[in-house]
């Protein structure tokens, strides 16, 4: 556990010498026992509902491993919403770093701020334009004024979208901080389709910031069913 009283899943893998996905289980299993909270990279303690701010996420390159077949499937979905010549906003986050590899070599223009997923290119035969601003190490993504008003400046066929969690009952997506929410709303505002990527460590999860109603998108694209997402019609639909 650390300072700021989080359990982080490769920590304690290390620590007890078993594999990250054993932790993760054992994680999901306490969860729901009641005692305790699971967020990107780990769990915290269950004292209700948790708000998730910037102090309590772990760094993008602590979670790229976390729930990665899972990730991989759910960009798998998402790579089939795209068309030839599609243009294409590519979120921030680690969830949608593989579809960065599935879209490089098909005739599309992707814009990013995403530095991990521009990390996976290896000769491409799309259009790549790479966002800058301010660099956050944390989130691995160009940030802050500079960023915001270069996306503002394109057009999308298709946006992408991360997040840091859902919440069935408030019908809302959240981040954990400001300035990654504000390049969201840009490109949605910006976008003709919307998809919002999430996986299960997201559900139920309260963000420190109000992004956007589930509703405004298209489609919310899962690794899960239905079934098995528990949302509420009303909100959104969830692709299989």
């Amino acid at each position: 556990m650390n300072e700021n009283k989080i359990l982080q899943v490769k920590a304690i893998a290390e620590e007890l010498g078993v594999s990250e996905s054993t932790i993760r289980r054992d994680l999901k299993e306490l969860e729901l026992q009641g005692k305790l909270k699971r967020i990107h990279g780990g769990a915290v303690k269950n004292t209700g509902q948790n708000v998730l701010n910037g102090h309590k996420e772990t760094d993008m390159y602590q979670r790229m491993d976390i729930n990665y077949p899972e990730k991989v499937k759910i960009c798998k979905l998402a790579a089939k919403k795209v068309k030839d010549g599609d243009c294409i906003f590519l979120d921030g986050g680690t969830t949608l770093v593989p579809l960065m590899g599935m879209l490089q070599y098909r005739p599309v223009t992707i814009v990013t701020h995403n530095y991990l997923a521009v990390a996976q290119l290896n000769r491409p035969k799309a259009q790549i334009i790479v966002i800058g601003g301010d660099y956050s190490s944390k989130y691995a993504m160009g940030m802050g004024s500079m960023a915001q008003n270069e996306i503002a400046q394109f057009q999308f066929d298709v946006a992408f979208i991360g997040c840091a969690g859902i919440d069935q009952k408030t019908g809302m997506a959240y981040t954990a901080e400001m300035s990654s929410r504000e390049i969201k709303k840009i490109a949605l505002q910006n976008a003709t389709r919307t998809y919002l990527l999430v996986d299960q460590s997201k559900m139920n999860v309260l963000g420190f910031c109000k992004f956007e109603a589930l509703s405004t998108f298209d489609t919310i694209i899962s690794e899960e069913g239905e079934s098995s997402m528990e949302i509420d019609e009303e909100f959104m639909l969830v692709e299989h």
